[in-house]
């Protein structure tokens, strides 16, 4: 019970006793100042700031707490009786990022799996303005362990830890609310999960088509294994054929990168064409010409020829053949621009003279046919993306930290009024 509902029980307790002969009110009530200070002194605790030493109980009963009316921020839809804030960690970007697909984890720990729908079709994403539903995608559904879902937000603020949307679920009567392919946006010319499948998520449904690939636990739910002799096609169509693009993908090796500089030990992601500029770009592993032996680094090439005939590159550091899961990005202009990133951070730059080279092969992923000996990885690829545009530095460093799952605050359970 709180202080002034105290006070106010107590006064009304004091008000109601009479005295035995029933004339009025008892002496408490005479009006004496001992009346009233022995009404003070029963009741302990501190007094307001704004009171004197000299304020009685009468002085400081003030307003009295009213009941606990639940949740202060209005609810978007009591059919669904639960929600909880995801706040976005965003403290560290420099730039506001508008339609960025988010990462959403949950588990046993995040959210109540009994109080949802068995396969979430009853979860919702609801942006700040408690009116806006937000298109989602769940790439696995796992009650009771880890379940990963994408959530297409509007904004995310630069500099921000407050920025947030809501998630509701409880309502059991609603239908599966998912919108994969409005999650990715215009932008996107392919998103493969490579959860199981090889399915492209994106309008485009750019599917792509497997080469001996094997499933296994990825950084995000399901990966792709390629074990030395694997690929992973994507299709021979106009919309991936970019001259202005972006390419991340994750990727988890400890295979000795030691190969020289072309073609290197193994292909990450290329796109292949016939003639002596034999790719019009390429991310690949091995080591560039200053070094010997295993240097583990990330090597890109783009296709456009110098007068010397040789496609120039530029590399990351060294040492990524270490075993653990890195982020790669790389983005072309078309003024030539290339920028290569690891783990959300700008490694390396080329300018070129803004030239290309005519695709005419599909995109190979983990390995290539066209080279001697294939140049194939010995590791595991997951979330491989491509857009038409150049994301910006802030885009890259937040699909980093998205995928190690450090966007994200989730704020605690609330219930329907």
């Amino acid at each position: 019970m709180s202080r002034r509902l105290a006070l106010l029980l107590a006064f009304l307790v004091v008000a109601c006793t009479f005295d035995p002969a029933g004339i009025g009110p008892s002496v408490l009530l005479d009006g004496s100042a001992d009346a009233v200070a022995s009404l003070d002194r029963s009741l302990d605790g501190p007094r307001p700031a704004d009171q004197g030493p000299d304020a009685t109980a009468l002085d400081i009963l003030g307003p009295v707490d009213g009941p606990d009316l639940g949740p202060t921020t209005p609810w978007w839809d009591t059919a669904w009786k639960r929600r909880r804030k995801l706040t976005f960690l965003n403290k560290s970007g420099q730039q506001d990022l508008n339609g960025f697909p988010v990462l959403v984890v949950l588990d046993s720990q995040r959210v109540d799996y009994g109080a949802m729908d068995k396969d979430g079709k009853d979860i919702r994403f609801v942006d700040a303005d408690q009116s806006t539903v937000l298109p989602h995608e769940i790439e696995r559904w796992q009650a009771g362990s880890a379940s990963h879902v994408w959530v297409r937000v509007p904004q995310i603020d630069k500099l921000s830890d407050v920025d947030h949307i809501w998630l509701y679920h409880g309502n059991p009567a609603a239908a599966d609310g998912q919108q994969a392919a409005q999650v990715w946006g215009t932008d996107s010319t392919g998103v493969w999960h490579l959860d199981g499948d090889y399915k492209d998520s994106s309008t485009l449904t750019n599917h792509a088509t497997n080469h001996g690939a094997g499933n296994t636990p990825g950084l995000v739910a399901g990966a792709q294994e390629l074990k030395g002799s694997q690929y992973i096609e994507l299709p021979n169509v106009a919309s991936l054929d970019l001259d202005e693009l972006s390419v991340s993908l994750w990727v988890k090796s400890s295979q000795v990168w030691d190969g020289a500089d072309w073609p290197g030990n193994a292909t990450l992601v290329t796109r292949a064409t016939a003639g002596w500029c034999s790719h019009d770009w390429t991310i690949f592993a091995g080591r560039d010409a200053t070094d010997s032996g295993n240097a583990g680094r990330v090597i890109v090439a783009n296709g456009a020829c110098t007068g010397s005939g040789w496609e120039p590159r530029f590399s990351s550091g060294t040492g990524l053949n270490d075993g653990a899961f890195r982020h790669l990005a790389y983005t072309r202009s078309k003024a030539g621009d290339n920028r290569l990133y690891v783990d959300g951070k700008q490694v390396a730059t080329m300018q070129d003279d803004g030239s290309s080279v005519a695709a005419d092969r599909p995109i190979q992923v983990g390995g290539e046919q066209y080279h001697s000996g294939g140049s194939y990885l010995v590791g595991v690829i997951d979330e491989l993306r491509m857009a038409k545009v150049v994301r910006p530095a802030a885009w890259i460093e937040a699909e980093h930290r998205a995928g190690k799952d450090l966007l994200v605050s989730y704020g605690a359970e609330e219930i329907a009024p």
